[in-house]
């Protein structure tokens, strides 16, 4: 569904028509994470001992679903620029990158897209049950996503000069006013999630400061990226004093068409609080579902 654009927006969608300009904006930000961790703790505790069936949820499973909660309150997030337009996604969709090179599958690529739809209706466990599976399938070289499904094998047999033709054409239909409202449907990603600096978890004498990140409009275009290191230990301001606390960098990248700075900023103070007290939007037992 295209979303009717207000006059700031039309002139921006304008200015930064891309190619060749990028209308790609990045923000930095550190958040401690030690609610977060004892939120985790308990969440995780052992119900019914050593055999409890419950799915174990991450810090990463809690930062995607509370970055699709996030995109629920901020509908202007959860949207992309299609075909000209600024189209609102119907649910949340969020792509998580999985790495192939230390798995079987990475004999012939290096990294995969885990595709969730709908995530909003899930709740944490279910999304950490749902996360699992796709990456799994992932590696196993059995994507889930019916459409990644079709293309992957399609392209391994395609000479590479065919595939760029056939790309570059499903790009323009893509991009065309006549078709971008299938491809929005095919392919509902809100946001890619993603943790480049995970690596630096094992660093000593290093830390990852943020990045900054040009998406290309092509294809499939995303409104958002969200890049995440290692946590690690800085030392922040609590009750007026310094204090050593574990911090997850943050890396915020939007398309500055969809939104402004001042936007961004409130999506980044409301994720901020998310992170202080998840169990006020995601429930004491994580239960609640997301779009809720």
């Amino acid at each position: 569904m295209a979303r009717q654009p207000t006059i700031l927006r039309n002139f921006l969608l304008w200015f930064f028509r891309y190619p060749p300009y990028s209308p790609y904006v990045s923000a930095n930000i550190a958040i401690d994470v030690t609610p977060a961790r004892r939120y985790l703790e308990a969440l995780n505790r052992p119900a019914g001992g050593a055999d409890d069936p419950r799915e174990r949820v991450t810090l990463m499973h809690l930062f995607v679903a509370l970055v699709t909660r996030l995109y629920c309150e901020f509908p202007q997030a959860n949207a992309r620029v299609l075909g000209g337009q600024i189209r609102a996604h119907e649910g949340v969709g969020v792509a998580l990158p999985v790495d192939l090179l230390s798995q079987k599958a990475g004999a012939s690529m290096e990294v995969s897209l885990a595709l969730l739809r709908r995530v909003e209706r899930k709740t944490l466990r279910e999304l950490a049950a749902a996360t699992r599976a796709t990456v799994r399938a992932e590696r196993d070289g059995k994507p889930e996503d019916p459409l990644v499904r079709l293309l992957v094998p399609m392209a391994k047999r395609t000479p590479r000069w065919l595939l760029d033709g056939v790309l570059t054409g499903m790009d323009r239909a893509a991009q065309s006013r006549l078709l971008a409202p299938l491809a929005h449907r095919l392919l509902p990603i809100s946001v890619v999630v993603t943790n480049p600096g995970a690596v630096f978890g094992k660093a000593e004498g290093a830390r990852f400061l943020g990045a900054s990140m040009s998406p290309p409009n092509r294809l499939c275009p995303v409104g958002s990226v969200i890049a995440l290191s290692a946590v690690q230990d800085e030392v922040v301001v609590v009750d007026g004093a310094p204090a050593v606390r574990p911090v997850l960098p943050v890396s915020y990248v939007f398309d500055h068409r969809l939104f402004d700075g001042v936007i961004a900023g409130k999506v980044l103070l409301r994720l901020c609080e998310m992170m202080r007290d998840p169990a006020a939007v995601l429930g004491a037992t994580g239960e609640r579902a997301l779009g809720v």
